[in-house]
């Protein structure tokens, strides 16, 4: 795990250096946080413990990219499949909506089945 509070580059710390017209301490930024994190190494030594500087805005990010945004995927996906799903169904009742506000539609159907019919006999 890497520092993710870049200090003398940050946007917010040279804000506050032109506002202040000095050099601000980092400790005092309010995204600023500083934790300790121990690596478990998986069949290897485990390492000492580090701080880890963080800018709390950088690591929710890189939180938010890790975690939700896959979710957000595969609610897309399913949002799609239920859409493309239902498609067929939303055709079949415009289909029969159509028809019920058209009577004669419906007639014109049936003598054109109807005439098909006769004219399969003949033959």
């Amino acid at each position: 795990m890497e520092d993710t509070c870049r200090k003398e580059t940050c946007w917010f710390y040279m804000l506050i250096k032109d506002l202040q017209g000095k050099e601000p301490d980092v400790k005092d930024c309010p995204f600023f946080n500083e934790m300790i994190w121990t690596p478990q190494g998986m069949g290897e030594k485990v390492e000492s413990a580090k701080v880890i500087q963080d800018c709390v805005n950088k690591r929710s990010l890189s939180v938010l990219l890790e975690f939700v945004y896959p979710r957000l995927l595969g609610v897309q996906q399913s949002n799609e499949q239920q859409r493309n799903a239902s498609a067929p169904m939303i055709d079949l009742a415009k289909a029969v909506l159509e028809r019920m506000a058209n009577p004669d539609l419906i007639y014109q159907e049936a003598l054109n089945k109807a005439r098909r019919t006769i004219k399969e006999i003949d033959d």
